[in-house]
Formats: structure tokens, sequence, C-alpha cells
């Protein structure tokens, strides 16, 4: 995964982690620190904020705090989304 851009390290390690999560709706939550996505992801914790802040605002995922929510839909897809 080192090969990857920061963006598609971070979505990957999301796409993962909400694939593994039971769904009752059309969204997808998870809660996890900066830190940790970032240690996962192979980024720094502020550049694993940065990517989310730019997720969110392309409207592909939501950031409140810890909590990620992910539509369903984008995690089918298997390639990062677009970062505004």
């Amino acid at each position: 995964m080192p090969a990857l851009h920061a963006a598609d390290r971070v979505w990957v390690v999301l796409r993962d982690m909400a694939a593994n999560i039971d769904s009752r709706g059309e969204v997808r939550t998870i809660r996890i620190t900066r830190q940790d996505l970032g240690k996962l992801a192979g980024c720094s914790r502020e550049l694993a904020g940065m990517i989310l802040k730019d997720f969110a605002k392309a409207g592909r995922l939501g950031v409140q705090g810890k909590t990620i929510t992910i539509p369903d839909s984008a995690i089918a897809s298997p390639a990062a989304p677009a970062a505004a």
C-alpha cells in the first residue's frame, strides 16, 4: 500500500473498515481518531485530517469529531473519491 497516494491509502482504510460494519441504513458510521487513521494509512495525523476535510467538502463522507459517516454507495466504488 505505500505506493499509493496518501488520500488513496486513507480511502482504502475507511472503505475496508466500513465494509466490515453491519449497516441498517444507507450510511456506515466509523469512530476513529485522526491519529489512528493516520497510523493505519501510513501518514501523519495532520494529513489524515486534511484528507478527511477534503473528502467531506467534496460530499463523499461526513465528519463530526471522531465520527465518520460513509454512504453505502461510496463503499462500492473501488477508487478513492476525487478531493476538491
